[in-house]
């Protein structure tokens, strides 16, 4: 029997600095473990929201006991949409409340202990817009380190945020500040794929600070189950050039434009007109193509990806 949602916080209630943000869905096999590492933060001051969207296994039941277990923290389990992953993290942001910063969760991960610290003390004051992303330690099923994901040294743009995502949502922290401009667009982003590409994209469009730590505080946990996963394999490199010759990076390049153009209002004065070159350059013929999009300012953080991409525009799959 599906357990009883938590009584929502009280009218007045003071929600804690930090609201981690968990989109929840068949999570027992490995949701304990990153459970257990929330506990461990050296920064104490958070709550979690756990956004159930659907589950048929024991993880809303987790949830439930571990709330039990820690009554003196604020612990929530709402339903979720039952529309996705991205519909069901985007949920979530309705459930900030007065927190400082917000942060978002994945129930199959581990955080180092000192992830939240750490983005908290690199972030600017809550009333500033901003958001701290980084790197993450992979790893396999049992927590044994495979890798890392890539460093991103050429710093966060909107032009890069366009064609290319350097912000694992699993690694970002946000200020408070950085709420309204997520809610407004939201309504836009019914059909987006990845919720965190999307973030990042609105906040570099709206020009709010964006800071890369290389440093990571997230075991990522490599698994069969993984909707996305991050492996750095030839033979993975090889397939994710073909979904883009294929026609996958065409199509989700449609979707950013049908998610960013409603709120280009919302823009920087600099970005709107390299959202236009994008949306209108992507249709054209070659050297129109070339041409407007050189003005979008697309670009990747390696040197191999940006010649992928432009091979991608010269073959008309962007």
């Amino acid at each position: 029997m599906k357990p009883p949602w938590l009584a929502p916080c009280p009218t007045g209630c003071r929600m804690a600095k930090v609201a981690i943000l968990m989109a929840l869905y068949n999570g027992e096999r490995f949701l304990q473990a990153q459970l257990d590492s929330l506990l461990a933060q050296t920064h104490e001051d958070w709550a979690l929201i756990a956004s159930d969207d659907g589950s048929t296994d024991a993880s809303p039941q987790m949830i439930c006991d571990f709330a039990a277990l820690n009554p003196e923290r604020h612990i929530r389990l709402v339903a979720g949409p039952q529309q996705g992953v991205a519909r069901n993290f985007l949920s979530l942001l309705s459930h900030v409340g007065d927190a400082a910063y917000f942060a978002f969760a994945d129930q199959d991960d581990v955080w180092l202990p000192g992830k939240l610290s750490r983005a908290v003390a690199q972030m600017p004051e809550p009333d500033h817009p901003a958001m701290v992303c980084g790197r993450t330690t992979l790893v396999n099923e049992v927590l044994k380190k495979t890798g890392a994901t890539l460093s991103y040294t050429r710093g966060a743009s909107f032009g890069n945020a366009l064609v290319q995502n350097i912000a694992g949502g699993n690694t970002m922290v946000l200020t408070r500040a950085a709420l309204p401009g997520l809610l407004d667009a939201r309504p836009y982003a019914n059909n987006i794929i990845f919720h965190d590409w999307w973030a990042y994209q609105i906040m570099t469009g709206t020009g709010a600070e964006v800071i890369y730590d290389p440093e990571p505080q997230v075991l990522y946990r490599q698994h069969d189950d993984n909707l996305f996963g991050a492996n750095r394999s030839v033979r993975a490199r090889v397939l994710r050039f073909q979904m883009v010759m294929g026609g996958h990076f065409s199509t989700w390049n449609r979707k950013t434009v049908e998610s960013l153009v409603p709120v280009i209002d919302h823009l920087t004065p600099e970005n709107r007109p390299l959202l236009e070159a994008f949306r209108d350059g992507r249709g054209l013929p070659l050297f129109q193509r070339i041409a407007l999009l050189r003005q979008a300012r697309i670009r990747r953080q390696t040197s191999l990806g940006t010649i992928a991409l432009w091979i991608a525009v010269i073959l008309g799959r962007v």
